[in-house]
């Protein structure tokens, strides 16, 4: 951390004379992996380059590389968020960090199941240790039905919610992609249940990582399902906001559903969440993603958000 301090010299700091020197050769392969694995995405996470190929790419999903906030390292549910504001970034705290606390961010969309996450760490060539995925690896055996069909319906989902919104869907009578990818939501459900007594945090870990798929049947994401023909009764939506905002605040995706929360149109649906209630946990996960500001300003970037398209998962 010395390079970091005003007015230090550092030995590893490229000299004047050196710099003119042509027979110095510059290792344009090892700057490329250099930035491909530490650069930051436009979506407020590490750029998801890592493992791809330099080049579009990474020239798409990159801001730029930041010298001492990439030495933040990854976690699955991390305390920090970072916004971009021209050539600046700031990085802030997503919950209140203790003393002494190590400042984590998540390299990646950390919305999705353990094996998910588990290869997206590889391509950074780690593997997370995080309390979230130490707990979820003791459970891929009963998670391993809901788990695996999840990308590829997630897919599926997405796409049949693009289309929606260009108009080519007219409503929800022809989505059954949303609402295959919406009952994995009701067999975790069942599934949770039968796990028998698990923590709340554990519990909102878990459904975090599914939250997609749980959006896929709540009003505005999707089919405004709230069970299954057996009964199976899910989470209302400030519940699942609630899970989503303790597991990875700072999220666009919370932030998201957060302003959809609200809308009274939505609130009658989705949710028994009183108007006030609504606004201060919406207030709360706002903070969350763009720092601490003042109330007004936090309440004009809901209102800016509460009407617009919203997306089913991923940045």
């Amino acid at each position: 951390m010395e390079l970091f301090k005003p007015n230090s010299v550092s030995p590893f700091l490229t000299t004047a004379e050196e710099l003119q020197d042509e027979s110095a050769q510059i290792d344009i392969v090892r700057i490329r992996e250099i930035v491909k694995y530490n650069a930051f995405g436009k979506s407020g996470t590490i750029s998801d380059s890592a493992g791809a190929k330099f080049g579009e790419e990474l020239a798409d999903r990159s801001c730029g590389l930041w010298m001492l906030p990439s030495f933040i390292n990854h976690s699955c549910i991390p305390n920090a968020s970072m916004i971009f504001l021209g050539s600046v970034m700031f990085v802030h705290a997503a919950h209140d960090i203790r003393a002494g606390e190590e400042v984590t961010l998540p390299y990646f969309d950390a919305l999705v199941p353990y094996k998910q996450r588990e290869t997206l760490c590889s391509n950074w060539g780690f593997f997370c240790l995080c309390r979230r995925c130490e707990f979820e690896r003791s459970l891929c055996t009963p998670l391993r039905p809901i788990a695996n069909p999840f990308s590829a319906l997630h897919k599926k989902a997405r796409k049949e919610f693009s289309a929606r919104f260009a108009g080519q869907l007219s409503n929800s009578s022809h989505s059954p992609e949303c609402a295959e990818f919406h009952k994995l939501a009701v067999k975790l459900e069942n599934t949770l249940r039968s796990l028998g007594n698990l923590a709340p945090t554990e519990k909102q870990w878990i459904q975090a990582s599914f939250a997609a798929a749980y959006l896929a049947g709540s009003k505005p994401f999707g089919l405004a399902m709230s069970s299954d023909s057996a009964g199976t009764r899910l989470p209302q939506l400030q519940t699942l906001l609630n899970s989503m905002h303790a597991t990875v605040p700072g999220h666009m995706m919370t932030f998201q559903v957060a302003a959809a929360l609200t809308q009274p149109a939505v609130r009658g649906i989705g949710s028994d969440c009183s108007s006030n209630l609504a606004q201060q946990l919406a207030l709360e996960v706002c903070t969350s993603t763009f720092g601490k500001h003042n109330p007004d300003a936090l309440r004009a970037l809901l209102q800016s958000y509460s009407n617009k398209k919203l997306h089913l998962g991923g940045y």
